[in-house]
């Protein structure tokens, strides 16, 4: 597995995957900072939330953090399926494991990564452009909100490299990356649980318990910022376990259908 990670890693720099994650947070003040002078504030005037909040929101809110942190795993999975590279790669024995785990060591990596990168950018852009913060987080807030993003992040990315895997096309596994990612298909998830207990009313318990699970919940919690980190000990506990559970069932899955996966 580490021959695996150190080559997908490689590949990563090489193609300006690992670049691009780090300018991504860059690119989002950027279009910020745009939109308000397009709109005719004054930079005087601007103000910003807490730090923990602005990433916080743009993280989770827009679905940003979740499409990066499962973005570096995707590409290369979606890079084979194209080069038809997996036929060769796999060649050797237990290869089709190592080839995964390297894949959702990667998301591990990156779900960490993401977030200390748009937490730091957004620390620091905003003093250069002299733009100030209305609150500034205490350090151990602040480590306390990117555990549980880091964790939510994990849960996401180690999907997307599950539906990658099974995608078996380049676009779709873009193409499923995005829808989850931005939540849309937990959006429809949602949308047939409802129409289930609408038809049946005595599933409403079990609707209402897989609907907490969802990743999507975890997220729109770790969104509100500051505010999640005052949520109830359950609360916490399921914003930590939920995605972790995410990430062993689809790393577990990504194990047995790419084992039997005739390529």
């Amino acid at each position: 597995m580490l021959n695996y990670l150190r080559a997908d890693l490689y590949r990563l720099r090489a193609s300006g995957v690992l670049l691009g994650i780090a300018l991504y947070p860059l690119a989002i003040m950027g279009l910020l900072v745009a939109v308000n002078l397009l709109a005719g504030a004054a930079r005087n005037e601007w103000s910003m939330s807490s730090l923990v909040d602005m990433t916080a929101n743009m993280g989770f809110g827009a679905g940003m953090l979740p499409l990066a942190s499962g973005f570096a795993a995707t590409y290369l999975v979606a890079s084979d399926w194209t080069t038809r590279g997996l036929k060769s790669l796999l060649a050797t024995p237990h290869a089709r494991r190592s080839y995964v785990l390297s894949k959702i060591a990667q998301c591990a990596l990156f779900a960490v990564v993401n977030p200390i990168i748009m937490l730091a950018t957004f620390a620091v852009v905003p003093e250069l452009a002299g733009i100030p913060y209305e609150t500034v987080p205490d350090l151990a807030s602040a480590l306390q909100w990117l555990g549980e993003a880091s964790v939510v992040c994990f849960g996401y990315a180690a999907l997307s490299t599950l539906l990658s895997l099974l995608a078996g096309n380049e676009t779709v596994a873009y193409l499923l990356l995005t829808l989850t990612g931005l939540g849309t298909l937990e959006n429809i998830g949602q949308a047939v649980l409802a129409l289930a207990v609408t038809a049946v009313p005595a599933c409403t318990d079990i609707a209402n318990a897989m609907l907490s699970g969802m990743l999507l919940p975890q997220a729109r919690a770790v969104g509100m910022g500051l505010e999640a980190l005052g949520l109830s000990a359950a609360a916490t506990l399921r914003v930590t376990l939920a995605p972790l559970a995410w990430a062993a069932a689809s790393t577990v899955l990504a194990l047995a259908a790419f084992k039997r996966r005739t390529l």
